[in-house]
Formats: C-alpha cells, sequence, structure tokens
C-alpha cells in the first residue's frame, strides 16, 4: 500500500474523472444518467478528502512504524483489517448515490455489464490461469519483486528466492480466486438485472445494496469463505517474512517513502 502513495497522490486528484470513466466503461451512462452520476462521484470525492484522509495518514503513520522493524503476521493483518473497517464508512456515505443510479439503470445496461466483465475475465484467465505451474509461479513471483523493489528499492537473490517460495507456499490457487470472482461477478449481475425490472422503491433498492456489499466483502460460500480467510492470513505471513528479511537500508527506505506521503 505504502508503495503505491506517490500513484495514488497523483490519481487522487484526478479520481472523480477517472471514476467517472471507468464506470461508464462498465454502464454506458446515457444522457440522463450523466450529470448525477457526475455530480454524485464529486461530492462522493469532495466528502472523503474531508472526512477519511485524516484517518489515512494515522494509518500510514502506524504502519511506517512498523516498517523500521521486524513484524509478526499478526501485526500486519491488524493494520490490513483496519484498513478494510474504514472502508464502512465509504460503503454507507456511498449508499444514496449507489441507490439513485440503481434505480435508473435498464436491462441494456446490465447485459453491458455482464459484457465487460466476460472481456475482463479473458484476460485474467490469460495472465493467472494459462501456463505450466512452474510458468505460473515465475509470473506470481515476478509480480511479487515488482511490488517489494518498489517499497523496498531492488531486492537481492536471496530475496527474490524467498519471494518465489512464499508465493508457492501461499495457497493460492487460480482455480479457486477465479471461482470466487465469478461469484461475486455473478451476484452483481444477477441483482442488478433483478433490479431494473422492480418498481423503483429506494428503500427496497437501498437493502439489496447493503445485502450484495455484505456478500461481496464475505461471500456466502463456505468453501471460498474458507479459501479467502487462509490465503489472507498466508499473505500476511508472507509480508512479514519478506520484511524482516530486508537490510536496515531497505527498512529505512521504506520509512522514507511513508514519511514523504504522509
Amino acid at each position: 500500500m505504502l508503495a503505491s502513495c506517490s500513484t495514488l497522490q497523483f490519481a487522487y486528484n484526478s479520481a472523480p474523472e477517472l471514476t467517472y470513466w471507468w464506470l461508464d466503461g462498465f454502464l454506458d451512462f446515457n444522457a440522463e444518467q450523466k450529470p448525477q452520476v457526475r455530480a454524485d462521484i464529486q461530492s462522493m470525492f469532495a466528502w472523503h478528502r474531508s472526512q477519511q484522509l485524516g484517518q489515512y495518514i494515522t494509518w500510514l503513520e502506524r504502519a511506517q512504524t512498523l516498517a523500521a522493524r521486524n513484524i509478526n503476521a499478526e501485526e500486519v493483518c491488524a493494520l490490513y483489517d483496519e484498513a478494510l473497517d474504514s472502508l464502512d464508512h465509504v460503503v454507507k456515505e456511498l449508499e444514496p448515490r449507489a441507490v439513485r443510479m440503481l434505480l435508473t439503470m435498464d436491462a441494456a445496461q446490465v447485459e453491458q455489464l455482464q459484457k465487460q466483465y466476460n472481456k475482463k475475465n479473458r484476460d485474467w484467465r490469460k495472465e493467472w490461469l494459462q501456463g505450466t505451474p512452474d510458468e505460473l509461479l515465475d509470473h506470481r513471483t515476478d509480480k511479487g519483486v515488482e511490488q517489494a523493489e518498489k517499497f523496498y528499492g531492488r531486492l537481492d537473490n536471496s530475496q527474490k528466492q524467498l519471494l518465489r517460495q512464499l508465493a508457492k507456499n501461499s495457497g493460492f490457487d487460480p482455480r479457486m480466486s477465479y471461482l470466487l470472482r465469478l461469484r461475486r461477478q455473478a451476484d452483481s449481475v444477477d441483482t442488478l438485472r433483478k433490479l431494473s425490472t422492480h418498481a423503483k422503491d429506494t428503500d427496497a433498492f437501498a437493502l439489496e445494496w447493503r445485502q450484495l456489499v455484505e456478500r461481496t466483502r464475505v461471500t456466502p460460500d463456505p468453501m471460498l469463505r474458507q479459501y479467502s480467510l487462509h490465503l489472507s492470513k498466508a499473505n500476511c505471513a508472507s509480508v512479514a517474512s519478506l520484511h524482516n528479511a530486508t537490510t536496515p537500508a531497505q527498512r529505512e527506505r521504506a520509512v522514507k517513502i511513508g514519511r514523504v506521503h504522509v
């Protein structure tokens, strides 16, 4: 997360416009929807800037303190959970804006959403499911090295080998991750398809929105939920293991990155 700060800082001021075009790519807003969606996105980011950025600074300062020393998996997970908990306020603030958009959606836009999901799923399968086991492991290792070097600087060979071993033992199963991805997408499409044919009732739509958000955050499928929990814990352990294998100079670089962006 800290490694992405420079990108986030650059993107944040442009985020309302980028968010609009990202959503439009999925839903293809009509002429009546466009002004309201733009206004809702602008007001959402104005609220976020005034109410949430202070919490993020506190979070970054705590992460900065952890970066200076050895850490354990529990500390990483606690920091991650704290970041996720902050999303509750965002979801609550987003709800009336999301419901306004849902009330105006039609069946054609739901099909546009499904079409975009299908397109992105083809790319996902190509990146994460196609290839031999060793090729897929190489790809995951390269991704891990790329992200870690943004944070710590250049990794040595032993650290790269550690990342490869962590990736191998992480429990990440691309087939399970793809099933989880498909379940969430199908849930959103089915919900929106149902709402596009329902009587336009704000309270009913708000309830459907809240239930969809909860199912997206915590899948109701027991097998996929267990997989997600296991993978999350393994990721926390991997972050701690790599960090504890870094040099004092690499940790100092991580702390400086955090200090600059705080």
